[in-house]
């Protein structure tokens, strides 16, 4: 995959195991993950919707990874870009390259990016394709959010109730070949 400008993507992102589920989950396209610890450049955004936030957020995380953090390093981009509404603030995170211990990763030059890790964790996912652009990408993730929200009930599983969208291509991929997800932490 390449991103604008000739740059590599790489190929690997949050590593995580496919749990054992129900043939009525399997059926929907929702699995159940468990995700492993994972280190993230994270920017929290004021927004009125995901879509804003990812926009706004986006650059200052790209910045980071093409160099502008304290040793001018390019880190690999990863997929999937996701984005969740934390307190009031929508928060949009790239993760880093598996082969980087926290302490690997420079530290940004912009105060907006901070460094963290993600705790391992298990979530509901609902995979699709569609747009992850404007008016139309808004709608798909909710239709499939107020679906995979519907199995958690269904299905009697206790989950947190935010929702994380995650986008894995870029904006040159055709709609019909994104991948989206919509994720739901369980407890």
């Amino acid at each position: 995959m390449m991103l604008s400008g000739g740059r590599a993507m790489a190929d690997e992102g949050p590593r995580y195991q496919t749990l054992d589920i129900a043939a009525s989950l399997a059926a929907e396209k929702i699995e159940l993950r468990l995700y492993e610890q994972a280190h993230i450049a994270i920017v929290k955004v004021d927004s009125r919707n995901w879509r804003g936030a990812a926009n706004a957020a986006f650059q200052p995380l790209a910045n980071y990874i093409f160099g502008a953090n304290e040793r001018g390093e390019r880190i690999g981009m990863t997929s999937p870009v996701t984005t969740h509404k934390q307190d009031e603030l929508w928060e949009v995170r790239f993760f880093m390259p598996n082969h980087y211990d926290k302490d690997d990763l420079p530290d940004p030059q912009s105060p907006y990016v901070e460094i963290t890790t993600m705790d391992a964790a298990q979530f509901a996912v609902i995979r699709f394709n569609g747009p992850a652009n404007g008016a139309g990408a808004t709608a798909n993730f909710a239709k499939h959010e107020t679906k995979l929200r519907a199995a958690l009930e269904e299905h009697n599983l206790p989950h947190d109730g935010a929702a994380h969208y995650a986008v894995y291509n870029g904006p040159w991929t055709p709609n019909m070949m994104r991948r989206n997800e919509v994720l739901i932490e369980l407890f």
